[in-house]
């Protein structure tokens, strides 16, 4: 059963690996092209979001292990 808000996490994930692999790539390639920003960005804008479709279930396994390794989302209650 999926609760609401379940999800946030894997998409922070993959919003969070998304730029960093784009922003890397559009580094490297600004340092060894002769491509104008522009151009670049439109390359970089289509890539972002492929990889974002492409890390979508990877991003889900990782927040689904981080909630397992975690014992869930929500703190027990303490017994008083």
């Amino acid at each position: 059963m999926n609760e609401p808000g379940q999800w946030f996490g894997a998409v922070y994930i993959n919003l969070g690996l998304t730029l960093i692999l784009t922003g890397a790539w559009f580094t490297m390639t600004q340092n060894i092209t002769s491509l104008s920003i522009p151009q670049q960005l439109w390359i970089w804008i289509a890539v972002g979001a492929v990889a974002s479709l492409a890390f979508y279930r990877f991003s889900k396994k990782l927040w689904t292990s981080i909630i397992f390794h975690d014992e869930g989302l929500y703190i027990p209650w303490p017994n008083r």
